[in-house]
């Protein structure tokens, strides 16, 4: 679908989700709509805690890991990511709150060979959510 803006730009909208005639113009009647609101793409999708997402990611993880690896996986994210951070919204987590976790650990006695394996952990939760459409 193109659709024209009063201002003469001109958006293309390649996207139904439903695979029938009556459903895909009841979308495009609610995505014009939506494009004459200024609302288009502004939704605001429900970000989770990391708390919440465990149970998401190590349902993935099981599916495209070995044993070993989603065993550290659970245990990392159960003993050292979620009791630090599991309150916080994936989007809040940002480099301050990382700074403050890894200097957290290091005075917990944490080698900082640990610390890289539960960052890379949590960056692999990161990249997983991205490639969800974050």
């Amino acid at each position: 679908m193109e659709f024209q803006y009063p201002d003469g730009r001109v958006e293309r909208i390649r996207k139904a989700p439903v695979n029938t005639r009556r459903g895909a113009e009841q979308y495009e009647r609610q995505v014009r709509q939506s494009l004459l609101d200024g609302s288009y793409g502004k939704e605001e999708k429900e970000v989770p805690t990391l708390a919440q997402f465990e149970r998401e990611f190590l349902a993935y993880s099981q599916t495209n890991n070995k044993y070993s690896t989603i065993k550290s996986n659970r245990d990392i994210l159960r003993k050292h990511l979620v009791p630090m951070l599991g309150r916080k919204k994936l989007l809040a987590i940002g480099y301050a709150e990382i700074e403050r976790f890894k200097a957290n650990r290091l005075d917990s006695g944490l080698k900082p060979k640990t610390i890289n394996n539960i960052l890379a952990v949590l960056a692999a939760c990161f990249q997983w959510r991205r490639n969800l459409g974050w």
